[in-house]
């Protein structure tokens, strides 16, 4: 399992986030809203499994940053039910 710390991808943060059994915990910060999806450029459908059990379908661009699916993440609770 890997463990260690650094920066978490879409930080915009100099504060490395911590992992611990390959698991990396969203800031505090990142509880905006995702974007919209923009219709007029190529998407795709990401699914996500979320540490709950839950899965999460999420409809993105294809040029949308990593930092879109913590944002759903987030907006979908984290899983924390």
């Amino acid at each position: 399992a890997f463990s260690g710390v650094g920066p978490s991808l879409g930080s915009s943060s100099s504060t490395p986030a911590s992992s611990a059994g390959g698991i990396i915990e969203a800031s505090t910060s990142d509880t905006t809203v995702p974007p919209p999806v923009d219709e007029t450029k190529p998407t795709t459908t990401i699914q996500i499994r979320l540490l709950s059990g839950k899965r999460l379908i999420v409809k993105c661009n294809l040029d949308d940053p990593v930092r879109t699916l913590v944002l759903h993440i987030n907006a979908s609770g984290g899983g924390k039910e």
